[in-house]
């Protein structure tokens, strides 16, 4: 092998490890969510702390609040759907919560998941822009140009 192909499965194995460690944290923490319910639902947390940030903000825990509130509204409405966390653990974050408030049955649920793990970041916007009855990009009827910034001065020009 060349040094480039070197370079390249090098990267492959890397970035491999990286997904995986993800997919790995992600589905602890998903484990972690009913406990997190409980603890919040029955004030259990007020047992050590005044409040329930105090209680994600300690060392051993380090949660963000607004983490495990938007999760655990993922975790709620999913379960009430009957789906998986298995089926949605390497979904990102923002599209979890996207298809949470669209996900009118669990058909829909399901639909958007399949949708959400394989459209680029773009056709998403658009499959969001469509549900929430906004234009999609391909309906766009703005004339864009495009800006380079000059490497030399800073300045921002039409790029030719």
């Amino acid at each position: 092998m060349n040094q480039e192909e070197i370079q390249g499965q090098n990267y492959f194995n890397l970035k491999q490890r990286i997904i995986e460690r993800e997919k790995d944290r992600r589905t602890l923490f998903i484990e972690n969510l009913p406990d997190l319910s409980l603890m919040f639902d029955s004030n259990l947390y007020k047992t050590e702390f005044e409040d329930w940030a105090g209680f994600l903000g300690e060392i051993e825990i380090f949660y963000s609040r607004n983490e495990v509130d938007t999760w655990r509204r993922i975790y709620d409405r999913f379960k009430e759907l009957e789906i998986s966390p298995e089926d949605y653990v390497d979904v990102p974050i923002s599209r979890l919560d996207q298809i949470r408030q669209f996900a009118e049955d669990k058909e829909i649920a399901i639909d958007l998941l399949d949708k959400a793990k394989v459209l680029t970041s773009r056709d998403w916007k658009d499959e969001i822009a469509e549900k929430q009855g906004r234009p999609v990009s391909a309906n766009c009827s703005h004339d864009y140009k495009l800006y380079e910034i000059c490497s030399t001065c800073g300045e921002r020009h039409k790029k030719e």
